[in-house]
């Protein structure tokens, strides 16, 4: 199992979500609106919008 794991991990950058922000914005009052979640890798080393 160890094995499988570390092959893994070469294949894969694996990275730590450390804080995430949520925000809410809507167009006009009772429509409907989005929720944002900004997620922050490895306390902010990069930033990448999905």
């Amino acid at each position: 199992m160890a094995e499988q794991s570390e092959r893994l991990e070469r294949r894969y950058k694996v990275r730590q979500v450390t804080n995430v922000q949520a925000s809410w914005t809507e167009q006009e009052r009772g429509r409907p609106g989005k929720f944002t979640l900004q997620l922050i890798l490895d306390n902010g080393v990069e930033e990448h919008i999905l």
